[in-house]
């Protein structure tokens, strides 16, 4: 999906919007991720080793870097919020001027959440707890 460019008529014509960059290129990589793992691996060693983990994990940290600092949302600690943060992050939204701000950093955790979700499920399972698996498993 590629971000729309401003029309000029001589000024112009879009209000600007920040955050449309950033949430289009992450929304063309969770496309990516969703078809590399429409595929299942061939085991589970293969899933916990896969380099293109590491490779789409770059490419979003890449995105999300690249996104303008005034509208991404960031905490010090991912379970909690304190109430300065929490400020922080309601100004941030109201004065960037795009509604979208919310969406975007969304979007970014959605993306988080598909490149590690097939991993998460798999290491919750009682059989593949670290201190049972054997060489079996990498099968």
């Amino acid at each position: 999906m590629k971000a729309p460019s401003q029309v000029y008529d001589p000024y112009p014509i879009f209000s600007p919007i920040p955050t449309r960059p950033s949430e289009c290129r992450t929304t063309e990589l969770i496309v990516q991720i969703k078809k590399w793992r429409a595929v299942p691996p061939s085991s589970i060693f293969e899933l916990a080793t896969d380099l293109r983990t590491t490779e789409y994990s770059r490419k979003l940290a890449w995105i999300r870097a690249s996104a303008p600092v005034e509208v991404v949302l960031d905490t010090k600690q991912l379970d909690v919020i304190d109430r300065e943060e929490e400020t922080l992050l309601v100004d941030k939204i109201i004065t960037s001027g795009d509604d979208r701000v919310v969406a975007m950093n969304m979007a970014f955790e959605t993306a988080q959440s598909t490149i590690h979700r097939p991993i998460l499920f798999v290491s919750s399972l009682r059989s593949y707890h670290p201190l049972l698996l054997s060489k079996e498993h990498a099968k």
